[in-house]
């Protein structure tokens, strides 16, 4: 049963009164078929004629109140409600349909109180218990609205409004299994509704299952070919995976059968978008969003999705501009808070990037994200008092994490509690002297190691700074597209001093055996070697160039074994990875020794004579400890 659907039954139930008089009980009787049919007035005059005759006849004046709300005039239909319960005060369905105002008008803590009354005078009556969870859904509460979903449940196991709920509820506080579970529960209940399927689906989706969700919004179209949010979510779960067999054209043409259905869908036109967004369709991605934009110019969606687009194709100064208005818009969402908190970090704009994560943690204490932000920016600024305060706080519970937090929260914080363990026991390896020179280490997550260490090149000590660029790939610098990397790059370059010297780190990424080269590779069958060293030449020659710009003195440093033996890999795989990372650092050294240019050489330095890592240069089972840098700097 759809809310809209049980709203709608509750509203029309109205308990008959006892015989009072054969005059009132015709009237009421008369009154109350006006009011199921919709007659509003008509059902008033024969409530207001019963109480001309009897002023405390409470179920006229609870009648009477039912039939102002349904005009909209919630504060007689509260009044007439109040003085059916002073006559009546025991009457649950009174103190049930005044909750249901008082929801109605976003009044959650007086609907909580005549929804626990209710509950008080009629402890197992369905309705009210579902109408308690809404309310405490509506306001924000959803850990206890799940109590009471699963309280309903509790005397009907197979109400699939109450599945559905419970599930979706669920999926709102990141509890992807238990969701899961209560929605295969409701598909076997409903096995004929696309509904079902469909939130089945949703859940799969967000938890990083991309295969079985693509599977049941199929079902759901099956049962319901007109589904269009089916359809958008389809084309999205296609868009995110992007192995050959579920190509990017597939989740296209599904947004268009959606857009054929309702061409100004939003969030169809949002997902077309993404899907040529992915293509590197910028064009086509942009036009898509100038258009959502036209048709729904005060959403916070629209303003979102078209900024997110501009940060994909590097118009990041723009895409400030669109996650702000998003905000105007919609003060409360947090995410949108972690998108321009990272455009201000990619400008520069540590300070501004800093305060708006603190907002968002305002919003929701508990989101990762944030947390983890601010971590790695307490990291990087040397205060490592703020960055174990903020690691504490992230909480990583396995069941609300999706395979894709799982590679980067829990990654992060223990490599960053290392990080602070390591500080913490010593101490005289940090600097805090803003009189030493710098040097600048710019790169993905291996640059954090140094940070702040005390380093020593050609005789003179410096004081290592880390410029981050989560994420960024060798890959990411050498195509020829633009991007958000390119664009925190360049950013990155412009805020150093002519003539500093700089140590970039990039290329792990790009090595790892679940993404970049390796999946590259499995899925296209390319010549390892040759893309290989394409990439490596694509990536220098770019950096290289932007450094000259600012009359740089650049350092490469190339990639470092990672404890593959550590992990749970196939033997093919870890194999592969060792053929993958020697040929990405002999590409590396060739060409860095061509250009005359030093390499800092973690390769050599995290191997043992047996090609196999020695473990007392990890930190954890990919990064080195902070001191391997500046080992390797003051040997150059």
């Amino acid at each position: 049963m759809t809310n809209k659907k049980i709203l709608k039954k509750q509203k029309n139930k109205v308990k008959r009164p006892p015989s009072k008089s054969p005059k009132s009980e015709d009237l009421f009787q008369l009154g109350f078929t006006h009011y199921q049919a919709g007659r509003f007035k008509e059902t008033e005059v024969c409530c207001r004629t019963i109480l001309d005759l009897d002023q405390k006849h409470s179920d006229a004046l609870h009648l009477l109140g039912m039939s102002y709300h349904q005009r909209g005039d919630d504060l007689n239909a509260i009044d007439c409600i109040n003085r059916a319960i002073s006559v009546a005060p025991d009457h649950y369905f009174y103190h049930l349909n005044l909750g249901n105002i008082y929801s109605s008008r976003k009044n959650h803590d007086a609907a909580e109180a005549c929804h626990l009354r209710a509950l008080e005078l009629n402890p197992n009556f369905l309705p009210t218990i579902i109408h308690l969870a809404l309310n405490l859904e509506q306001g924000q509460r959803v850990q206890e609205a799940i109590g009471y979903y699963k309280r309903g449940l509790s005397l009907e196991p197979e109400n699939s409004f109450l599945l559905t709920r419970l599930g979706n509820a669920l999926l709102s506080i990141d509890l992807y299994e238990e969701s899961i579970a209560t929605l295969r529960t409701l598909v076997k209940v409903a096995p004929g509704s696309a509904e079902s399927y469909y939130n089945l689906g949703g859940a799969l989706m967000r938890s990083g299952d991309i295969d079985q969700s693509i599977e049941q919004f199929k079902k759901s179209l099956q049962i319901r070919p007109d589904f269009v949010e089916a359809y958008y979510n389809l084309g999205r779960t296609l868009g995110l995976n992007l192995a050959p067999r579920q190509p990017l054209e597939e989740a296209i043409s599904f947004y268009k059968n959606a857009l054929a259905r309702d061409p100004n869908n939003p969030t169809a036109l949002i997902g077309l978008g993404n899907s040529f967004l992915a293509a590197s369709m910028e064009k086509d991605s942009i036009s898509i969003f100038r258009k959502l934009l036209k048709i729904s110019p005060d959403s916070a969606d629209s303003h979102l999705s078209f900024g997110l687009a501009l940060v994909h194709f590097g118009c990041l100064d723009e895409a400030a501009v669109s996650y702000q208005q998003a905000l105007i818009i919609r003060p409360e969402d947090y995410k949108t808070h972690i998108e321009l908190g990272l455009v201000y970090k990619a400008q520069g704009k540590i300070i501004e990037a800093v305060t708006i994560f603190s907002q968002a943690l305002v919003l929701r204490p508990d989101y990762l994200l944030a947390q983890t932000y601010l971590a790695i920016i307490s990291w990087i600024n040397n205060d490592i008092n703020a960055c174990r305060k903020y690691l504490k706080r992230i909480s990583i519970s396995a069941e609300r994490l999706t395979r894709e937090d799982k590679r980067f929260f829990v990654p992060y914080k223990k490599f960053l509690s290392k990080l602070v363990e390591y500080g913490e026991a010593n101490p005289m390896r940090y600097v805090k002297d803003e009189d030493l020179p710098v040097v600048y280490i710019v790169g993905d997550s291996h640059c954090l190691a140094a940070a702040n260490t005390k380093v020593t090149f050609k005789g003179v000590d410096y004081r290592a700074e880390a410029k981050l660029v989560m994420g960024c790939k060798a890959w990411h610098l050498g195509n020829n597209d633009k991007n958000r990397y390119k664009y925190e790059f360049e950013k990155t370059i412009e805020s150093i001093p002519s003539g500093s010297i700089v140590v970039f780190m990039f290329g792990e990424i790009d090595c790892r055996i679940e993404e970049g080269i390796i999946k590259h590779y499995k899925n296209n069958k390319i010549d390892l070697a040759e893309s290989i060293i394409s990439l490596v030449e694509g990536y220098l020659d770019y950096i290289l160039s932007v450094a000259g710009s600012k009359e740089i003195v650049p350092i490469i440093c190339n990639v470092s074994r990672r404890l593959v033996e550590q992990e749970d890999v196939a033997e093919s795989d870890r194999k592969l990875f060792e053929k993958v990372l020697a040929l990405f650092n002999q590409a590396v050294e060739n060409k860095v020794l061509s250009e005359n240019i030093p390499i800092l050489d973690v390769y050599a330095f995290s191997r043992d004579q047996e090609n196999r890592s020695g473990t007392e240069c990890h930190l954890d089972g990919n990064h080195l400890y902070p001191s391997v840098v500046g080992h390797l700097l003051k040997e150059l």
